[in-house]
């Protein structure tokens, strides 16, 4: 079993309780994953590093950074994807026809980005309305169990 020396609390532990580091030459981070939490919890709580956060979320690159991170990983698009769409759309619900109105506790919320959840194909832009009861829908098979019911009420 490996082992070593974790450079904060000088215990020799496995090397299952180190993180990975390709730059290093061992391959593990010089901390044990329970020294190195210990530091990033005590510095995350420095004024020093909420200004940080502050100051970055702040800056375009910031808020361009975490836009672009969460279509890109969630949906695989990026947020210029995300914005042609939206103009293509006019700005409108891909369902109703409608601009969002929805707030959250900043301003109004943009339009949700629908999806196919089995294949992932990115499907068009919905307001939250549509985009709740679309979900709906698919995941209950309502469609299918509404136009069954539907045939054997017609008069």
């Amino acid at each position: 079993m490996l082992t070593k020396i974790c450079s904060k609390c000088k215990k020799r532990k496995s090397v299952d309780l180190f993180s990975k580091r390709k730059r290093n030459i061992d391959g593990f981070h010089g901390q044990c994953k329970s020294c190195k939490s210990s530091y990033q919890h005590k510095y995350q709580q420095t004024e020093k590093w909420k200004l940080y956060q502050k100051k970055w979320r702040r800056s375009e690159k910031g808020r361009l950074s975490e836009r672009n991170s969460y279509f890109k990983n969630k949906y695989n698009i990026t947020l210029n994807d995300y914005n042609r769409m939206s103009k293509e759309q006019k700005g409108v619900c891909a369902i109703c026809g409608k601009k969002e109105t929805h707030k959250n506790q900043f301003n109004i919320k943009r339009l949700a980005v629908d999806h196919d959840h089995k294949t992932g194909k990115v499907r068009g832009l919905l307001c939250i309305k549509c985009n709740t009861l679309l979900k709906a829908l698919e995941e209950n098979g309502f469609i299918k169990k509404a136009q069954k019911y539907l045939k054997t009420h017609q008069e």
